[in-house]
């Protein structure tokens, strides 16, 4: 009977054993070999995701860029176009002006230069 028991003492000696190694290599070499495994993906992945957003980021203030240099591009076509009309009404003015008179011309160059200056 007592070569039974001891059977089962060694059994269990054993078993415990055999436990305290797997927690041993578990707490040991595998856990922080899946920490590092873990922590690689995860790195890469965070600058995977930071040079994303900062593609975004730069993609959005390119598109921000271009319609802000439409926007200047299409106001001073208009602007121009305004002065242009602008100009030629007060050429025509002027002419129309001048050819009403007795023949001596109320706009000078001298005039005009005095004007484009102020």
């Amino acid at each position: 009977m007592l070569g039974r028991f001891l059977d089962w003492v060694y059994i269990a000696v054993g078993a415990l054993a055999a436990f305290a190694l797997f927690s041993l290599y578990d707490g040991m070499v595998d856990d922080p070999l899946v920490r590092r495994e873990a922590l690689r993906g995860y790195v890469l992945k965070s600058e995977r995701d930071a040079i994303a957003s900062q593609l975004a980021e730069e993609r959005r203030r390119a598109l921000a860029a271009a319609q802000t240099a439409e926007e200047f591009k299409r106001r001073y076509t208009a602007l121009s176009e305004r002065n242009k009309a602008n100009s030629e009404k007060a050429e025509q003015d002027i002419e129309s002006d001048n050819r009403t008179d007795d023949g001596a011309p109320r706009v000078t160059s001298g005039d005009l230069d005095w004007l484009s200056k102020h």
